[in-house]
């Protein structure tokens, strides 16, 4: 037996602290193991799931891990590959717990707090969760951290952004997605604000693939993308998510990005930008002349729009001809546009994107994705 989906343990007929049957015995390599219905109160995951060698992907869905402190020593997952925990409940020193016996995980998909520290791992992906801190510890090769929709909570309607620290992750080269402004992102020791002055503490030299998501038309969020951008002097390629602005806090003054000064990825580095969901504000339009006329290796520069948003087209046509007819650093126009296929409120996401390595694509930035030209 390879593979093994198994619901709703009241029905089963095992007790707690029991390995659900087969487990040990029939060499199970893949298992999806979910608690309805959810919760079944004061069940927590049976402790022999830790002494099952044979698993290679592991799916656990609304559990409570049991108290790693009194597992038998030499509990291990020696062959884990894939582990997906989704409304899990666990300490800190659980998560620890789990990271040490899996020796060979190579991709995490994860909703808590995420203290990462791991010498295998190479892919964390959390998700629709909320999140006090996710911290990449200890994680030398870790190549990739997708973060989507990830808040501690709201306050008067607004969230509340997670901290984002990244420390010893020398091999991080895809990430986001950040939200500047709302995400407080820490680098080494350092909080990155506005004004950060960039040095070898405050940036993360390996990242070659950047997703930020903000709202142009409040005033923080917009204020904080330099500095962000400026901690990743190496991106190559730029997704940026403009997300619809209920309460707009006022855009910045004309001249910011006129002042803001060189930014190391954009002069030297970047060469695809693509901004996702186009709302046609004039904050969005300031962003992308300051790319097309500092970015001097731009190859492409993507704007997915979406049909009938717009209250006054004509207006937004004549904004992109002024962005087309702009001082192009890269030596002329790489506009182009996609129409985009998603209704009001929807998010492109996909699990598999964002958790599989062989898929090179974790931000959906691809054409299938998207209408034609």
């Amino acid at each position: 037996m390879s593979r093994l989906y198994w619901p709703a343990p009241g029905q089963l007929g095992f007790r707690e602290g029991e390995a659900p049957p087969l487990l040990a015995t029939k060499g199970v390599e893949e298992l999806v193991f979910v608690n309805r219905p959810w919760p079944v109160r004061g069940l927590r995951l049976p402790t022999a799931l830790f002494s099952c060698p044979s698993l290679r992907r592991l799916w656990l869905g609304a559990w409570m891990l049991p108290d790693t402190a009194t597992l038998p020593r030499g509990s291990a997952l020696p062959n884990l590959q894939e582990l997906v925990l989704a409304c899990v409940g666990m300490e800190d020193r659980d998560l620890d717990f789990v990271l040490a016996a899996s020796p060979v995980l190579e991709t995490l998909t994860i909703e808590l707090r995420a203290r990462l520290a791991s010498h295998s791992l190479r892919c964390a992906h959390l998700c629709f969760s909320c999140l006090e801190e996710v911290a990449a510890v200890d994680t030398p090769i870790l190549e990739r951290l997708v973060i989507q929709r990830c808040w501690t909570g709201c306050r008067i309607g607004r969230k509340l952004g997670a901290r984002v620290k990244i420390g010893n992750a020398p091999k991080l080269s895809t990430l986001g997605y950040l939200e500047p402004g709302v995400h407080v992102l820490e680098i080494g020791n350092t909080v990155i604000k506005p004004g950060t002055k960039v040095s070898p503490n405050t940036t993360v030299p390996s990242v070659r693939m950047l997703a930020l998501q903000l709202h142009f038309k409040v005033r923080n969020e917009v204020k904080m993308l330099p500095s962000f951008l400026r901690c990743f002097p190496n991106v190559e390629t730029l997704c940026v998510q403009s997300e619809v602005t209920h309460e707009p806090s006022g855009n910045l003054n004309s001249k910011f990005w006129k002042e803001t000064g060189p930014i190391e990825s954009v002069q030297s580095h970047l060469k695809t930008v693509v901004v996702r969901e186009f709302q046609g504000e004039q904050s969005e339009l300031d962003f992308l002349m300051y790319i097309a006329e500092n970015a001097r290796e731009l190859k492409d520069l993507v704007l997915i729009l979406k049909l009938g948003r717009y209250a006054a087209p004509e207006e937004v046509c004549h904004k992109l001809k002024a962005l087309e007819s702009a001082n192009w650093a890269s030596g002329g126009s790489k506009l182009r546009y996609l129409m985009s296929r998603l209704k009001d409120g929807e998010f492109a996401w996909c699990l598999k994107s964002g958790s599989n390595l062989s898929y090179g694509d974790p931000f959906i930035l691809g054409l299938d994705w998207w209408g034609g030209y």
